[in-house]
């Protein structure tokens, strides 16, 4: 007569292996949103280079940016709401995210992220799509990016 527990032990190494299955899917490629958002800034920012470049002008709004094979393309920010864009002074490009609160300010995952650009170099030129990110103090001062 064959024993019931090798049969027992079968079907709980069956289960666990489905459990740490699942979980390790649920898992696999979870980017954190404040994460995700960063990399969709690059995105665009590289996106709104491109169409500069092609068009001689800064794109009215995202929507109209080319598709981009290497970048998921997306407008909005790991929490599903749209990356506000703005064109400032000098061509000052800012992207903004208002954070998992989805209000101005916040703290920890609620707290906005703020990326802006210089969309042209000091000669005039448009900038390339790997050029920095400018600091916030250039924002707010309207720093001379090239001739208006």
């Amino acid at each position: 007569m064959k024993s019931k527990i090798p049969a027992f032990k079968m079907i709980w190494l069956l289960a666990a292996s489905a459990a740490t299955t699942i979980l390790f899917c649920c898992f696999l490629d979870t980017v954190p949103p404040r994460n995700l958002t960063e990399a969709r800034m690059w995105g665009l920012k590289r996106g709104i280079l491109r169409f500069a470049r092609e068009h001689d002008r800064l794109p009215a709004e995202l929507s109209v940016l080319p598709q981009m094979a290497e970048f998921s393309n997306s407008t909005k920010d790991g929490w599903g709401r749209e990356i506000k864009y703005e064109i400032g002074a000098n061509f000052i490009v800012t992207l903004t995210s208002l954070g998992s609160d989805g209000s101005p300010g916040g703290d920890g995952e609620g707290r906005d992220i703020v990326k802006c650009f210089h969309a042209k170099t000091p000669e005039g030129d448009w900038a390339g799509e790997l050029s920095p990110w400018c600091l916030e103090a250039e924002k707010e001062e309207g720093v001379t990016a090239g001739p208006l």
